[in-house]
């Protein structure tokens, strides 16, 4: 695979904070023109020059690491062996160009690709059912029957102008029970394909959450606000933060921290924590270690105390999650 392109996102760094490229190189040490060939992305650069570039431009190391674009590479890697693109004879290594010149093109590839590949997984699934699910060929067999029944009634008060009243009210009573039986069919058959069709999709939500974080590689600035905010709330010092988020969640929301004892004998191991919001109590194991309590108090502080920071974060992801996969992103 080839290598990550990382000159442009410095190029960019560099005109938004308005430096220029003789600046720039001055502070670094390095001359003018070896600057714009690193922009220019023909020259490898790592190790110390990397770091020194990062910390002149005020930006974490990470966003020129290209962990988000490698990880976006290996994606599109992966639509190349899609049997339907076999044809394309596309080149694997080229996906590391397309992801790190033009990030954008290439998300919105590997959102397509995993769309089709979940309307796939949808139709697999509900053609396998339809061949296979009893309940299926009764719910249609059922639906016919009704259809079949409805429009006999029909017909024969359609056709027959002289129908007397009695047996006329018999085939509307007919036409009504079998619409409200049809009616109920239709839409447990409904829910059943809804149901099946929700339940296939080509990536599992630890690897939706994977992709949301490396994204955003792992760094968001308005949960960092929202920390150093919370962290003032709670008056919190150093080496005294789990005791102030202790009182800070007793006083402002209510919630006590518990120790309970391990269970004895070979019995399920219980949770190292359990919040439970209803009764307003923080479950830590006796024994567990001071910097386990104080996680799991920040924990709870950050879910009661900066959840809003969170949702913006999660409404932020180039990619729609699933509900587990939104879940799963909110814990982590």
């Amino acid at each position: 695979m080839g290598r990550i392109l990382i000159g442009a996102k410095v190029r960019e760094r560099r005109k938004a904070l308005g430096i220029t490229q003789a600046a720039l190189a001055a502070r670094l040490g390095i001359s003018a023109s070896y600057l714009t060939l690193i922009e220019a992305d023909r020259r490898n650069i790592g190790g110390a020059l990397l770091k020194r570039i990062a910390e002149e431009l005020g930006a974490p190391l990470e966003e020129f690491g290209g962990a988000a674009q490698r990880r976006l590479a290996d994606a599109l890697g992966e639509i190349t062996t899609d049997p339907l693109l076999a044809p394309l004879h596309l080149d694997p290594g080229a996906a590391v160009d397309l992801a790190s010149r033009n990030p954008a093109w290439a998300q919105a590839l590997v959102h397509l690709h995993r769309a089709y590949a979940d309307r796939s997984a949808a139709v697999t699934a509900l053609a396998d059912r339809l061949n296979h699910d009893p309940f299926l060929a009764e719910t249609v067999h059922s639906m016919l029957t009704n259809v079949s029944a409805i429009r006999s009634a029909a017909e024969i008060l359609h056709g027959e102008a002289d129908v007397p009243p009695a047996q006329r009210e018999r085939f509307v009573s007919i036409i009504a029970d079998d619409s409200r039986r049809l009616s109920d069919v239709s839409r447990a058959l409904a829910g059943f394909l809804t149901q099946a069709q929700a339940a296939t999709r080509s990536t599992t939500p630890a690897e939706e959450v994977d992709d949301f974080l490396a994204a955003f590689e792992h760094h968001f600035p308005g949960l960092e606000d929202a920390a150093e905010a919370l962290r003032h709330a709670t008056g919190a010092k150093p080496g005294e933060s789990g005791i102030a988020l202790a009182h800070w969640l007793r006083d402002v929301h209510g919630v006590r921290l518990v120790r309970t004892p391990a269970p004895g004998g070979a019995g399920p191991r219980r949770r190292r924590a359990h919040f439970d919001g209803d009764r307003g109590l923080l479950e830590v194991l006796a024994g567990a270690p001071e910097s386990t309590v104080q996680f799991e108090l920040a924990r709870v502080a950050a879910q009661l105390g900066a959840g809003g920071a969170v949702d913006a974060a999660l409404a932020a992801a180039p990619l729609a999650l699933s509900p587990a996969a939104r879940l799963a992103a909110r814990h982590a």
